[in-house]
């Protein structure tokens, strides 16, 4: 039928079927070996080291004396019978064309399986890109109104659910799908079932989701890349950061969305003009490491008097923990130590920050 394909076990069932037909191909080489190896032997009789392959037992069946049946017709005399000799290298030769029979066998059921295996891929490939094409099909029987091209185009984008502005992106669903349909699904396949959710996936995640394919989770992921950006590019090429507010906006949406926790490191000179930054650690769901070393090591070649810790809570909520507070008195006491001041350690959640200097209980 078209469109349906044999399993791997399916393709093995098959072969195991037709080599099953053909077994007279294993009698056949059962019975060249015993040819070639009774050949080799009969050859290697004169050489002293390979006599053994010779050693065996005859067998013969016949009722006289030389081992033949005898047909006395009176006029003719019919002397017939059957000699079999097993030799060492005949068995030898038995053994070899089974070993040969299996290898063949072996190569046939590997060259089945890698047939199956690349004929099914291409199969499902071959279906997610007719499911695509389908649903440009089914997108057009929606009403003008639902349809999320005109509807962007008459009431512009901010009149868009979150579903339809993600339809636009990944343009097509699938045969049972509408891009908007295939949308919702991705807005509730994540744990907080919203765009905040959706931006936290990462690619392995998107194409996990049935219907999403190499090709629109890129375009997610870069979508919400530019978001990122775009959010950053207000601070222009030198940002001034001069209050916790200011430096919460400047790295909210780079990590607001991210699924485990990174520390950062902003400096500053004399005048608190910001010199520049560098992460400092990629940890895990709810911690990170952070060596005091690596920040003033970097304090001190960029020449900066002053530093600012800042790093997520992927949960959203930005409230210190033990860990935060002792790593804050920790960084704090060593920058003394250099003449390098702690300025602030601040802690990003969902659109909401934290700030030791704003709250009254720094160490600074």
């Amino acid at each position: 039928m078209e469109g349906q394909g044999l399993t791997i076990t399916e393709m093995r069932c098959y072969m195991s079927r037709e080599m099953g037909k053909n077994s007279w191909a294993l009698l056949l080489l059962m019975l060249a070996g015993i040819v070639v190896g009774g050949f080799l032997g009969y050859l290697a009789r004169d050489v002293s080291w390979l006599s053994w392959l010779n050693y065996g037992q005859e067998f013969s069946v016949g009722s006289s004396a030389n081992g033949y049946f005898t047909l006395n017709l009176g006029v003719i005399v019919i002397n017939f019978g059957l000699s079999i000799k097993i030799t060492v290298a005949s068995i030898i030769g038995v053994i070899v064309s089974i070993l040969i029979y299996r290898k063949l066998y072996s190569g046939i059921n590997s060259l089945f399986s890698s047939a199956a295996y690349l004929g099914g891929a291409f199969w499902r490939e071959g279906k997610e890109n007719m499911e695509n094409i389908n649903s440009s099909v089914t997108m057009k029987e929606l009403p003008i109104s639902e349809r999320p091209y005109e509807k962007c185009e008459r009431e512009g984008a901010q009149s868009l659910s979150d579903a339809e502005l993600l339809a636009i992106l990944i343009q097509s669903g699938t045969r049972k799908e509408t891009a908007v349909d295939l949308a919702r699904k991705l807005l509730m396949q994540n744990p907080e079932k919203n765009l905040l959710g959706l931006a936290r996936m990462d690619f392995g995640r998107l194409t996990a989701v049935s219907g999403i394919g190499r090709v629109k989770a890129l375009k997610l992921l870069a979508a919400f890349e530019l978001m990122k950006r775009v959010s950053r590019e207000g601070f222009g090429e030198k940002p001034v950061l001069k209050s916790p507010a200011s430096i919460a906006e400047y790295y909210m949406q780079r990590l607001r969305f991210l699924n485990v926790e990174e520390v950062h490191a902003a400096f500053f000179n004399t005048k608190c003009i910001f010199l520049g930054e560098k992460r400092l650690s990629v940890g895990t769901v709810n911690s990170s490491v952070v060596s005091p070393r690596e920040i003033f090591i970097e304090a001190l070649l960029r020449e900066a008097v002053g530093v600012i810790l800042v790093h997520n809570h992927p949960s959203g909520d930005p409230t210190a923990s033990r860990e935060d507070i002792h790593l804050t008195v920790q960084v704090s006491q060593a920058g003394r130590m250099l003449d390098i001041r702690l300025l602030d350690h601040i802690i990003i959640g969902d659109n909401r920050y934290f700030s030791f200097k704003e709250s009254g209980c720094s160490p600074f």
